[in-house]
């Protein structure tokens, strides 16, 4: 498997927390995150043993990191949306209102 396929699959992993956190399902985001982060780690690893590092492979690397890293934020904001009954799309207006 490539190291830029892992990353990808880290991506969408570390993005399935997002509607299980805003949705309250307790455990699972945080088992999501974890899973996630062990795959955003492995490309790495995969990427030098094979020797086929690269600048775009770090780019894409950190890219899918900060996505990732957002994931928490973006679900936290629409568990607060949700909770105070005020639901908006949280994946397009994410920090606008929410009226």
């Amino acid at each position: 498997m490539s190291p830029d396929t892992l990353t990808l699959i880290s991506l969408v992993i570390s993005g399935v927390s997002l509607p299980l956190a805003a949705f309250g399902i307790c455990q699972r985001p945080g088992a999501a995150l974890v899973v996630g982060a062990a795959f955003d780690a492995l490309d790495g690893i995969v990427a030098r043993e094979q020797g086929i590092a690269s600048d775009s492979g770090e780019v894409l690397d950190a890219v899918v990191d900060r996505y990732a890293d957002a994931a928490p934020l973006l679900a936290w904001r629409c568990s607060i949306a949700r909770q105070y009954q005020r639901w908006c799309w949280c994946w397009w207006r994410s920090w606008g209102p929410c009226s």
